[in-house]
């Protein structure tokens, strides 16, 4: 049978280049002896090895003299695979020239497959110091941690190839989950999730080295890598008080962090209704099994709600024999049908606001002389750029008077989570009015629309709202698709709204919340100490800190907030003191980045913030965070020239470097 010559120089060429593939492969298999210095694992038996030519015989660098090629320490296999994978003692000849029908195939010597420079070449990052054929962690980054290892956003929120659905902000790939071992120390857990995993594959040679972006949660943008916010984002992370309950355990559609972290209320915690809980339980347990488990449990069911993008059902029970809380969760906790369980947290509006005072009614297109904010914040200057146009606010809050003459025509839609009839609130409208106001006053972003959810109800001690109605009011904004979410409130940690705050930062709502009102040497206050939250701090007409304001690391902004002119009921106005109206008006300076930049993501705006920010030199970090907001800056703001990301270069050795 006749065979084509051309054809058989092309077959015999294909299986030259596969035996010198398959040589090179094993030899780039051998390990480096400073990383583990063990001894080869002596041959079950001796084989005399071929003496291969002198050309074939250059060990890659690293080897040891005296071991055999493609052999493999001792103790990197376990005991039973050692049968199955014997040790090579000897390593075939590597084909340079192949002659073939009277023409010469030459071969590279030097043929780099996989990973592995050529044999003899270096892989060295410029400005580091490295062994021959490793890849160097990146240049310093300020505060002394490397690119390789730089740390996630406030939280430590997980890497991308995290694979736990709806975990907390501060719960980490390679990390314990909270309430671990790490959880008193957030520091360790940021660098234990940022660090590269044991066995990793090294980046290829060539191939620049990933940006400290590469470990930002979904949400994480372009501004997420400059060097001054790489900088800044560990100081925002409040590690959560520790559970009082034990690890609840496996349960139907309990996430890891579920089953690591028990609701059950830290000890000293009592801002809570005290003979109420909240569970969660998924949708496939049919209704009538959980009513029975309530009967079992002594609880009578008060009301529900739909969780439907997540599969589950929010209930809120209530005990009548006068039980703890705590035995309650615990039990609840112990059932496999109950998701999670917590206390029906209470948190309250505390803006100092002194009584309502009426004003001869005018229209002032350029706002009130009385409104110091317009100065501040450079609203006339602002306005001719953005005004807030096809962005939508979420404010949770009490009743707003849509009928105000300032507030004609924001207010998009109404959620009452708490089904109670109530009448106009001065919280409520006041801070709807700092954002939209566009009659008498002049709001931050007038043209944006405001989703009202009035998720707290006017009591004799104020306007308070509990984590039923709260999760409710984010549930729904989350389903409506806002931009913003604006949280003028305060009040206790609570698990359940931090995973659904970490929800809706994932679907790229930006989040909002009041430091809180408590004074100086109040603990961390809840919404704002969450990590995927931005908390707001106020300052007076002089730019000095509000003397009640909260302080803490996780402080990421200021904004105006002492005697603020705001809408009240009725068609009147009031002043208003206190973090809320400055988160507020920040949330309105959100609105016009988002205007003209939408594409921003909540990690985007807070780097954006942080970088525009006017530094306050009077006021320390943990009282006014990055310094007072600047809107004209935050819109034309862009994050500094990031230095070029090192690349791993190949160095190919000098003629005659290979047969050293």
């Amino acid at each position: 049978m006749h065979v084509d010559k051309s054809l058989s120089l092309r077959l015999l060429s294909m299986a030259a280049l596969f035996v010198a593939v398959t040589w090179t492969v094993a030899s780039a298999q051998t390990t480096d002896p400073q990383a583990n210095p063990a001894p080869a694992r002596p041959a079950a038996k001796a084989v005399k090895p071929v003496k291969p030519p002198a050309a074939a015989r250059i060990p890659p660098r690293g080897v040891p003299p005296g071991r055999a090629i493609g052999t493999r320490p001792a103790g990197r296999l376990p005991a039973t695979a050692a049968p199955s994978l014997p040790a090579r003692t000897a390593t075939p000849p590597l084909l340079q020239n192949l002659n073939i029908g009277g023409r010469t195939l030459s071969l590279p010597t030097n043929l780099n497959i996989g990973t592995r420079p050529p044999f003899g070449a270096n892989v060295n990052v410029p400005g580091a110091a490295t062994a021959p054929g490793r890849i160097a962690p990146g240049p310093a980054l300020p505060g002394g941690a490397s690119r390789s290892a730089a740390l996630p956003p406030g939280g430590g929120a997980p890497a991308l190839n995290s694979r736990t659905p709806l975990t907390s902000p501060r719960q980490n790939t390679g990390a314990p989950p909270l309430g671990g071992a790490n959880a008193r120390d957030p520091a360790a857990r940021l660098r234990q999730s940022s660090l590269p995993r044991p066995g990793g594959a090294l980046p290829r040679p060539g191939v620049a080295l990933p940006r400290s972006t590469a470990t930002l949660p979904r949400g994480a943008g372009r501004f997420g890598g400059s060097p001054a916010w790489t900088a800044m984002r560990q100081r925002y992370l409040v590690a959560p008080p520790r559970s009082a309950g034990p690890p609840p355990g496996l349960g139907i559609g309990r996430t890891r962090h579920e089953m690591s972290y028990s609701g059950v209320p830290p000890r000293g915690e009592v801002r809570f209704v005290s003979n109420e809980v909240v569970v969660q339980i998924a949708n496939t347990v049919p209704r009538a099994q959980v009513e029975t488990v309530a009967r079992q449990l002594g609880v009578a069911m008060v009301a529900t709600h739909g969780f439907d993008a997540a599969g589950r059902t929010l209930y809120q029970f209530r005990a009548s024999d006068g039980r703890d809380v705590r035995d309650v969760i615990r039990q609840l906790e112990r059932n496999r049908i109950v998701a999670a369980a917590q206390p029906n947290y209470v948190y309250q509006l505390d803006q100092n606001a002194p009584a309502p005072t009426s004003l001869p009614p005018r229209v002032l297109p350029d706002g009130d002389p009385g409104q110091y904010v317009i100065e501040r914040l450079h609203l006339g200057e602002v306005h001719r750029l953005a005004r807030g146009r096809n962005v939508s606010i979420a404010v949770i809050d009490s009743e707003i008077d849509e009928h105000h003459p300032d507030l004609e025509g924001a207010i998009a839609e109404h959620f009452d989570p708490s089904g109670q009839p109530s009448r106009p609130h001065t919280h409520g409208t006041g801070m709807a009015g700092a954002i939209v106001a566009k009659s008498r006053l002049l709001g931050v972003a007038p043209d944006a629309s405001i989703v009202a959810i009035k998720a707290f109800d006017d009591k004799r001690a104020g306007a308070e709202a509990t984590s039923f109605q709260i999760l409710k009011g984010l549930d729904y904004a989350v389903r409506r698709g806002v931009r913003i979410i604006n949280m003028s409130f305060a009040g206790p940690y609570d698990v359940m709204m931090e995973r659904k705050l970490r929800e809706a930062y994932d679907k790229g709502i930006v989040l909002v919340a009041a430091a809180g009102n408590a004074g100086p040497k109040s603990p961390p206050l809840y919404p704002a100490a969450d990590p995927s939250v931005i908390a707001v701090t106020a300052t007076d007409y002089s730019d000095k800190p509000f003397a009640m304001a909260n302080r803490g690391n996780y402080i990421a902004i200021a904004a105006p907030g002492v005697d603020i002119m705001v809408p009240a009921p009725g068609g009147i106005y009031q002043l208003t003191t206190g973090t809320s109206v400055a988160a507020a008006h920040v949330s309105g300076v959100i609105a016009l980045m988002l205007e003209k930049r939408p594409e921003l993501t909540p990690e985007d705006v807070r780097a954006v913030l942080a970088g525009s920010a006017k530094t306050l030199s009077t006021a320390a970090d943990n009282e006014t965070g990055a310094g007072l907001i600047d809107p004209v800056q935050a819109l034309s703001y862009e994050p500094p020239a990031a230095e070029t990301p090192p690349v791993a270069q190949v160095h190919q050795p000098a003629a005659g470097a290979a047969a050293r």
